[in-house]
């Protein structure tokens, strides 16, 4: 079940309840990577502190009550809800965080190939006007397409031989054998 920001409300402190809330801000805020992984660390830490208060609370409840699970204490049920709450916001923050990731990698790419071309510019192997054309062979005509090389036909391995026709063979070669 997805929280809410009114469940988050009723579950969280006012601290918890800003790093809830601002893991819904859309990526149009300006984060960065360190803040990113700040918030993640932050939210690793709530999570793993009520994580612990279940099994505190389970295992004392265990003591007392002798069941498996032991009582179901409102403490324990409101800090699994918590646990849950804090995993779906981590899962937040990692998604942003592999977006602006992505983001920054795709820039760097593009200010790479920016830069190549400027080099094949200065070298004079390539010019601005012909940079977006596509290469011509000798005559001026386009390059013909080459077709791919036919895929090669792989044996069949042994274990991939049906378990029956295995079976017979083995019964005729016995059959041979025996005479």
């Amino acid at each position: 079940m997805a929280y809410t920001m009114i469940t988050a409300q009723r579950l969280c402190s006012a601290s918890e309840l800003e790093l809830v809330a601002a893991s819904y801000a859309s990526d149009k805020t300006a984060w960065t990577s360190a803040r990113l992984q700040n918030k993640i660390q932050r939210t690793r830490k709530l999570r793993d502190k009520y994580r612990d208060l279940v099994r505190r609370t389970r295992a004392a409840g265990r003591v007392t009550s002798g069941g498996r699970y032991g009582a179901q204490p409102k403490t324990q049920m409101l800090a699994a809800q918590r646990v849950k709450l804090f995993d779906e916001t981590l899962a937040r923050y990692i998604a942003k965080l592999a977006r602006l990731n992505a983001a920054e990698r795709a820039a760097k790419e593009r200010e790479a190939g920016k830069r190549k071309l400027q080099g094949l510019f200065a070298r004079g192997v390539a010019s601005p006007k012909t940079a977006s054309r596509p290469r011509a062979g000798k005559t001026g005509e386009p390059r013909a397409a080459t077709p791919p090389a036919p895929a090669k036909r792989r044996p069949v391995p042994r274990h991939a031989v049906s378990a029956h026709v295995r079976a017979r063979n083995q019964r005729r070669q016995a059959a041979r054998d025996a005479k």
